[in-house]
């Protein structure tokens, strides 16, 4: 996907897998999602973004086919 926030969703919800317990609450889960969002560091974020000319680039090169990303 050439969607920036898919690239965040799934970083956020690693984080979150890793600090949060399968007994849980929903409270736990929102403050545990915040606390990681606002953690995400603003390198990740432009070394994310900065990553989208080459990923483009070996879309085109494989002609629409998959690509390692």
């Amino acid at each position: 996907d050439l969607s920036p926030i898919e690239s965040f969703w799934s970083l956020l919800k690693r984080s979150v897998r890793k600090n949060l317990k399968p007994d849980d609450t929903l409270d736990r889960l929102e403050s545990v999602l915040k606390e990681e969002w606002h953690n995400l560091r603003q390198e990740t974020i432009d070394s994310i973004i900065g990553s989208k000319p080459s990923r483009i680039g070996q879309i085109i090169r494989s002609r629409g086919e998959l690509t390692h990303y």
